[in-house]
């Protein structure tokens, strides 16, 4: 709901009971039960005002799956996963994930080229599942040119009654993939 609606909506109830308190303090008794069933009526309105209100936030937070992709580090031991997981409180189906450019220039070696493709494509996650793999070491990727550390992520999958939803978005592994320095520590002379 528009913050402008809600907002007069909160105005017109606190107007709606300080105009109440104002005349049951100065009215008297005829006035009063003019007053009475205006403002019965008004708060009939109110009433819906607020119904509505609560069925838009309801809608908005509707149970329904949510399905993330990150490549998250482990900074100790210098690598890169391929992390997918359902954030929902609903099961996600047939969720399908591409990468611009492919996971393959993170593969460290030959070997492991094409090694993410089968975790890309899931039939069934339940909530607050993740599946997560290696995929490449820090190194590696902080060895890649910048163009390369920028993976354009598209998803779409669907929940239990068949309702399709999609994303996309950038990760940008330059972002928070740093060369780290090693010192050797001094040897003492004793």
């Amino acid at each position: 709901m528009k913050p402008f609606i809600k907002y007069s909506l909160i105005l017109l109830s606190v107007l709606a009971l300080i105009a109440a308190i104002l005349i049951s303090i100065y009215a008297d008794h005829e006035w009063l039960k003019r007053i009475d069933s205006i403002s019965t009526i008004v708060l009939a309105f109110l009433t819906a005002g607020y119904v509505i209100v609560t069925y838009s936030i309801l809608r908005s937070t509707r149970p329904q799956p949510h399905v993330f992709v990150s490549l998250p580090t482990d900074d100790e031991d210098f690598r890169v996963f391929l992390s997918i997981k359902n954030m929902g409180n609903r099961p996600a189906y047939n969720v399908h994930i591409t990468f611009e450019p492919s996971l393959d220039i993170l593969a460290p070696t030959p070997q492991f080229k094409g090694a993410a493709g089968p975790m890309l494509n899931q039939p069934f996650m339940p909530p607050e599942a993740e599946v997560r793999n290696f995929l490449s070491s820090s190194l590696q990727v902080h060895a890649l040119p910048d163009d390369k550390k920028r993976f354009k992520v598209q998803l779409s999958y669907k929940d239990s009654q068949r309702r399709k939803f999609a994303d996309t978005y950038h990760i940008d592994l330059g972002s928070y993939i740093f060369e780290k320095k090693f010192h050797s520590p001094k040897k003492s002379d004793n």
